[in-house]
């Protein structure tokens, strides 16, 4: 009986110590592995990024914004004013509204001059008119 534990606790002794010596092997077979990771992480580091700034993060439609207030809303929250924000956006905004053009959509809503002058100037969104979606 004893002998049946010295020969199993050889036996996990021996299957321990094949496992770490083909950890090893496997260490020491891979060294272009390594050596190619280092490179590709020096690469990655010293090139310029492959992503670029002028894909936007996030894009937004309203579909229906009579006056464009909600539009404006989610230009406020998600986008920025900043000179920069338009030459490279990172949200795009396009507000649509059923109504046929600008001037039915002044003299539908007083507010909407200024709704609509804010979008385009500040927010640089886009405002379409007309559609029926």
């Amino acid at each position: 009986m004893a002998d049946d534990k010295n020969e199993t606790e050889n036996v996990r002794h021996n299957d321990n110590n094949t496992n770490d010596d083909s950890k090893e092997n496997v260490k020491q077979s891979n060294p272009a592995k390594q050596d190619d990771k280092e490179t590709t992480k020096k690469s990655e580091e010293t090139a310029p990024s492959s992503k670029t700034v002028d894909k936007p993060l996030l894009r937004i439609l309203t579909v229906g914004d009579g006056d464009f207030t909600f539009t404006l809303a989610l230009c406020r929250a998600y986008g920025s004013s900043d000179s920069s924000q338009k030459q490279h956006p990172q949200v795009v905004v396009t507000g649509t509204t059923l109504l046929s053009n600008e001037t039915e959509l002044y003299q539908t809503y007083d507010n909407s001059r200024d709704v609509v002058k804010e979008l385009k100037e500040i927010w640089n969104a886009q405002v379409l008119f007309g559609v029926d979606a």
